[in-house]
């Protein structure tokens, strides 16, 4: 878990205050992309497309979140299960937390917000520290955690998991190696 606690990777990705949307290098978001497994990739995907079927117009880190604990053959998917949380938990939560989703007269194209792109790049940021080729679930879950804000992260704080239950869940699966399963 000391990767986990590390004050470096606390640092902001950019040198931008941390809510300024403006801050954020699309450039360097692109290139973390390209680095993501297919599995990521398809997390991704699957996040993009569950904010606009809700007809919501940004894709937020709880639909990342979800994509990640809905993904077969996801690392991430694993890491959150040894921790006793999987993807209908997640929903029920989310739903308890922010209600139900909106009905939608149809779907709308949902861009990343600025906190999604934020977690890109410090998934990209921990897979670089790691020595890791490509960005995995994993690394986008630790994204997520170490954003900090968000409604995937008050959905992981929940009493009997809360962050530090998952950090030690992912210095776990870095340490054993785990990756995304491909095809």
């Amino acid at each position: 878990m000391d990767e986990l606690l590390d004050p470096a990777l606390d640092e902001q990705p950019t040198s931008e205050p941390a809510g300024a949307a403006d801050a954020i290098d699309p450039a360097a978001v692109a290139a973390a992309i390209e680095r993501m497994t297919i599995c990521a990739l398809r997390c991704l995907d699957v996040a993009e497309s569950r904010a606009g079927a809700s007809g919501r117009p940004e894709t937020c880190t709880e639909d990342l979140l979800l994509a990640i604990a809905s993904a077969d053959g996801s690392a991430g998917k694993r890491a959150l299960e040894s921790v006793g949380l999987d993807a209908a938990t997640l929903r029920d939560r989310l739903t308890f937390i922010i209600g139900p989703a909106l009905a939608s007269d149809g779907t709308v194209a949902a861009v990343r917000s600025p906190r999604v792109d934020r977690v890109i790049l410090l998934a990209h940021r921990d897979a670089t520290k790691r020595v890791r080729p490509s960005i995995g679930t994993l690394n986008l879950l630790m994204g997520i955690v170490r954003e900090r804000q968000g409604m995937a992260v008050a959905v992981l704080e929940v009493p009997g998991v809360g962050l530090e239950r998952i950090g030690g869940a992912l210095a776990r699966a870095f340490r054993e190696e785990w990756s995304d399963d491909e095809e």
